[in-house]
């Protein structure tokens, strides 16, 4: 992901209270967002951009089950 890009977060089906957890490689929890598919793409994006560079784990779950999970390669 290099300056200036954005995410893009697309669920089929997916139900209204999502949740989006972003950790560093050690595991820490940086940031977490709850809401639409919507409001959970505005929300990573802004909090992204205040991330320094480095590799990490973005974990999206509807209710309490797992949906996706990726690692982000910020430059």
């Amino acid at each position: 992901m290099k300056s200036g890009q954005k995410l893009n977060i697309a669920i089929k089906n997916a139900k209204r209270n999502l949740k989006a957890e972003i950790y560093d490689m050690t595991g820490q929890l940086l940031t977490a967002a709850r809401g639409s598919v919507e409001e959970i793409n505005k929300k990573v994006n802004d909090r992204m951009q205040n991330l320094k560079t480095g590799i990490y784990i973005i974990s999206i779950y509807d209710e309490d089950t797992s949906l996706y999970q990726s690692k982000i390669i910020k430059e």
